[in-house]
Formats: structure tokens, C-alpha cells, sequence
């Protein structure tokens, strides 16, 4: 106990050295604004109603109550103070940390293994995102949970008890609360009574029924944890459509999702063996079957199932692991898509575990026996975790605020629209620096003008090059940018594009116009701040 008391210890600290750096950091121009900075729920802090909200709400294409209530935490905590909210973030972290500690001591019964693969995951520079991106708070507290569901589902198999099996329930409707990508948690469950929990009963012969008949009381007791799934996806599936992302699945076919996925896998792995080239957006993902990288996909994904079977009896964690690994990157492998990137890093954060787990199997037997063998493993993980801690040290560094980051983003990939649009928004707001902002805005339309980009998207491009001439007092220049941009999602105009409207024609002296447009953003909105203020200006005309 004592061993693990000091291992726990030295996880916090050094977890603390490589992410306390986030205490200064600000908030980035990268759906910071949509969760926390221009949400007046959030803003208005803990109250009846903005509780209610949470559990009300699919704002933003989910429905994670447990992740608005810890804003609201934090709002009421810190107000806009980001520093409050990057340190909130980093201690959950620091807690998903400790669980894994002590999930992986369990499984090895030794303390050594588990220290030792705990620190790969604390300091990962794939945890980097997950870890400094306010907006990122999702993964976080659906790992928490999701790892307390694992650890409750161990004690009730042990000593099977009304009231553990209530704490498994409990667990993971929070993990479920926090974000959605925990409805394969049931799945993992299963894989438990395999391995480590040994419930499963090898089937005798008509291998499904018997498996089925041998095991019923295994599966039934899971039936409301997966109706509790399958509600979950129902609700989150319909917010994703509410949000627009219809078109980027209707766009891909099953057979394009499924090579795309089969890719992805190798991608994944590749970013976590080897996490180089680090960004916060990934390419847009291709139209095409990636016929290549599905052909390399099967052969990596084939080879390493093939060895897990190979070594299942001796190391069954290896092959746990790497199930668990599979089934839980389903929802965001890219089978369905769920926005144009490829990858994204933070979806990596649950479903390494599966390869934590296999990795604490595969290096208990060099901690033992042979001092010298110990030795040069100990001296080999050493090396590897302080070049880990230095890479994550680095890449949290450029999230300090959103010049920095989309700075790098653009070392990376130079034409990353995203990027180019939210460094051109930020540089754009200061008068200094709108001249390169403009800049950045421009490529962005041009960029989406000659690829043929979404009715929102290019919407949104014309408006962003418009609201910088706009502070620029060029308003013959936003006025056609503006038109452009209700000519290219006439259907349904955002609200940003109307107001700037408004806002230009009142400044050129077309007060009818102004007047029209005005109206048109309050039937859109009736409490908008923007519109309120220019129908008082109008009135006050002589």
C-alpha cells in the first residue's frame, strides 16, 4: 500500500511539472467561445435554471449534462478567469491518471509495471489535447467515469451485490453523461468476463446458442446497460444531424467509411507509438476508398490480431487489450463520420487503455528476476518518459493561446482552412495586425471558393472576410461579401450575416434596408443584443 501511495504521488507531481503550465493559458479561438466564453448559460453560473439547461440541451450537436455542469462549476468558480478552467481540466487529468494507477496494479498485482505505463499515459503528447483544450473537458470526465465503471464492475463480479451493480449503473450513466462515446463500455464489460474476471463459460457445442444458454445470466444482467446505450446513441445521433453533419455522412458511403476506418486504425497507432506532427485539426478527410492505406490497415490490423490470438493463453491481456483498443475507437474510428477530419488526438484518451493494459503485461516480466535485466528496463522507461514529458511540455506550450496555436497548426499543414480562419479572425480584431488577418481571411474564401466548400462554410468565410473590413470601416467592400453570403445558404441565413447586414446598410444610409434586415435578425432573434441596439439607433434618426 505504501508503494502505491508513493507511486500515486510521483504520478501527480510529475503529471503536474509537464501540464501546470496551462494555469496561464488563455482561451482559444476553437469552440472555447461556443462552450464557455459566448455561452451566457455558462457565463450566468450555477443557478436552477442554467442546471436545467444542461440537462436539456444538445447545444453543439451533443448531450453531455455532466460536462455543462462542471462549466457552470467553473463559471461560477472563476467567471472568465481561463486559468480556472485549464487547472480544472489538468486535475481531472491528474485523477484519470491515479485511476489508472490503480486499474493497472490490480490487473498486474505488481505496483512497478503499473507506475511505469501510468507516467506513458500521464505525459503522452496524445494527451496534450485532451488535456489543455478547455473544450476538451468531455474526454476527460468520460474517462473518469468510464475507469470508475471499470473498477466498480471488478468489485461487484467479486462479491455480486444489489447495491455494486447499482454503482456500475450509476458510473456509467455519468461516463454516458459526460460524452456519448462511452455507449461500447457494455461491450468492454463483456470482454471482462473473459478476461480478467473469468465468468465467461466456454460454450460446449452450437457455439452461439450454447455460448448464449451458458453465460444468459452474464448477458442479461447487461440488457439495461445496453438500453442505456442505445438511448444514448439515439440522442446524440439526432443532435449530430440537428448540427448539420447529415450532409458529411450522407456524402460517404458505408464502403468508403469502412476503408477509411480500417486506415484510420493505422493512423492512430502510428500517433501513438510515434507522436510526431501533432495538431488540433487533421485534413479533410477524402471522398475516395483509400484503396493503400486499407490494404496497409489490413495487413497491420491482421498482423497484431494474429499474434494477440497467437499468445492469448499465456498473455490474455494482450489480446484484451487490443480488443478493448478495437471496440472502443468504433464510434470515432471513421466508419460514420463525424465532421471532415480524418483523426482527432482526443479520441485516442479511452481507447488506449487497451494498449496500457497490454503494455503493463508485456514489460512485468523484465522487472523482474535478473537485477541487470531490471535495470536497463528500468533505465529504457526512464529515457522514454522524460522524452515524452519533454515533447508534451513543448506541445502544450503552443496551446497557450490562439495566435500560437494556429501559428503551428500552419507549420503543419499550410493550407488548413480552419486554422487560416481563426488566426485571420484574432489578428483581425486588433488594427495592427488586421492587415494579415485580412490576409488569412481571403485564402479562406478563395480556398472554398475553388474546392466547392458546404453552404455554411462558405457562408461563414464571406461573413469572416466581411467582419474584418467591417473594423476596417470598409463597407463597400463587406457589403458584396455580405450579399454573397446569403446568396450561398439562402435557406437558412446565420444570424451573424444578417446583423453585419444591418449594420453596413445603416452605415452606407440605407436606413429601409437597414431597417429590413434589422427586423429580420430579431424574427431569427428575438433578444439579440446587436439588433436591439441598431433598431435604437434607427429610432433615433431624425
Amino acid at each position: 500500500m505504501r508503494s502505491l501511495f508513493a507511486a500515486a504521488m510521483l504520478v501527480a507531481v510529475v503529471t503536474a511539472a509537464v501540464f501546470g503550465q496551462v494555469r496561464a493559458h488563455e482561451f482559444v479561438r476553437y469552440d472555447d467561445g461556443m462552450h464557455v466564453v459566448n455561452n451566457p448559460h455558462v457565463l450566468h453560473g450555477l443557478s436552477p435554471e442554467s442546471v436545467r439547461w444542461a440537462f436539456t440541451t444538445t447545444y453543439f450537436g451533443n448531450w453531455f449534462p455532466v460536462t455543462w455542469l462542471s462549466y457552470l462549476v467553473d463559471s461560477s468558480l472563476y467567471g472568465l478567469n481561463a486559468g480556472g478552467y485549464h487547472l480544472t481540466n489538468l486535475l481531472i487529468h491528474v485523477a484519470n491518471a491515479l485511476l489508472v494507477l490503480v486499474l493497472l496494479a490490480e490487473l498486474t498485482g505488481a505496483v512497478l509495471p503499473a507506475l511505469i505505463i501510468t507516467l506513458v499515459f500521464a505525459v503522452h503528447p496524445v494527451n496534450v489535447e485532451p488535456v489543455v483544450w478547455i473544450s476538451s473537458r468531455k474526454d476527460l470526465l468520460c474517462l473518469f467515469f468510464w475507469l470508475l465503471t471499470f473498477l466498480s464492475y471488478r468489485a461487484y463480479t467479486l462479491k455480486p451485490r444489489a447495491s455494486r451493480y447499482a454503482l456500475v449503473t450509476i458510473m456509467f450513466l455519468l461516463s454516458l453523461m459526460s460524452k456519448g462515446m462511452a455507449v461500447t463500455l457494455p461491450f468492454v464489460l463483456i470482454l471482462m468476463d473473459i478476461w480478467p474476471q473469468r465468468r465467461w463459460r466456454k460454450p460446449e457445442s452450437g457455439w452461439v446458442i450454447s455460448c448464449f444458454i451458458r453465460n444468459r445470466k452474464l448477458l442479461l444482467e447487461k440488457i439495461p446497460w445496453f438500453t442505456m446505450a442505445g438511448l444514448f446513441l439515439v440522442i446524440n445521433w439526432s443532435a449530430q444531424e440537428n448540427l448539420g453533419n447529415a450532409a458529411v455522412r450522407q456524402a460517404t458511403s458505408l464502403q468508403v467509411g469502412f476503408g477509411r476506418a480500417v486506415a484510420n486504425y493505422v493512423l492512430y497507432l502510428e500517433k501513438f507509438f510515434w507522436p510526431a506532427r501533432l495538431t488540433p485539426h487533421y485534413p479533410k478527410a477524402s471522398p475516395e476508398f483509400p484503396v493503400n492505406e486499407f490494404i496497409v490497415g489490413i495487413l497491420v490490423l491482421s498482423a497484431i490480431t494474429a499474434v494477440c490470438v497467437r499468445v492469448r493463453r499465456k498473455s490474455p491481456a494482450m489480446l484484451f487489450g487490443w480488443c478493448l483498443f478495437l471496440g472502443v475507437l468504433v464510434p470515432v474510428g471513421g466508419l460514420v463520420p463525424i465532421g471532415e477530419s480524418v483523426i482527432a488526438e482526443r479520441y485516442l484518451y479511452i481507447p488506449q487503455i487497451g494498449i496500457l493494459i497490454a503494455g503493463a503485461f508485456l514489460i512485468r516480466p523484465l522487472l523482474t528476476g535478473s537485477t541487470l535485466r531490471t535495470t536497463l528496463t528500468g533505465i529504457g522507461a526512464a529515457m522514454v518518459i522524460a522524452i515524452l514529458s519533454y515533447t508534451s511540455w513543448h506541445q502544450t506550450a503552443r496551446w497557450r493561446k490562439s495566435t500560437t496555436l494556429f501559428t503551428y497548426v500552419l507549420t503543419i499543414q499550410p493550407d488548413d482552412a480552419m486554422a487560416h480562419t481563426n488566426l485571420g479572425i484574432v489578428l483581425a480584431e486588433s488594427a495592427e495586425t488586421r492587415p494579415e488577418g485580412i490576409e488569412h481571411l481571403l485564402y479562406v474564401v478563395r480556398k472554398y471558393e475553388a474546392d466547392g466548400a458546404l453552404p455554411t462554410q462558405m457562408s461563414m468565410a464571406y461573413n469572416n472576410l466581411a467582419t474584418a473590413y467591417m473594423a476596417d470601416e470598409r463597407f463597400e467592400d463587406a457589403l458584396p461579401l455580405l450579399q454573397q453570403a446569403i446568396r450561398a445558404n439562402p435557406d437558412n441565413p446565420d444570424l451573424a450575416v444578417v446583423n453585419n447586414l444591418g449594420q453596413v446598410y445603416f452605415q452606407l444610409k440605407d436606413y429601409t434596408l437597414a431597417n429590413f434586415y434589422c427586423r429580420r435578425s430579431l424574427e431569427l432573434s428575438p433578444n439579440d443584443p446587436q439588433a436591439k441596439q441598431l433598431l435604437e439607433d434607427l429610432g433615433a434618426l431624425p
